[in-house]
């Protein structure tokens, strides 16, 4: 049985390649972003993977993306359905 508690573990994965999607730096990007991983700009790793397991619960339905910039560099980004 599937426990709410349980969610954001199983996010973690997720989470993580997400976030390590946006700290890869791509020389044929066409975006002016530098990037970083959330870690290395100070952010906290479980409070990120508490953040979209509620949004995967449905605690901010109309949430269509979160995008994360600290100091001009992109730390994370991450794409929802929304309603």
């Amino acid at each position: 049985m599937l426990r709410r508690r349980d969610i954001p573990a199983l996010l973690l994965p997720l989470i993580a390649i997400s976030c390590k999607r946006a700290a890869r730096t791509d020389p044929e990007s066409t975006t002016d972003w530098e990037t970083t991983r959330p870690d290395e700009a100070g952010f906290r790793t479980a409070e990120l993977q508490k953040l979209f397991a509620d949004i995967h619960a449905g605690q901010f339905p109309n949430t269509h993306a979160v995008l994360i910039e600290r100091d001009g560099r992109l730390v994370c980004e991450q794409y929802f359905a929304g309603s």
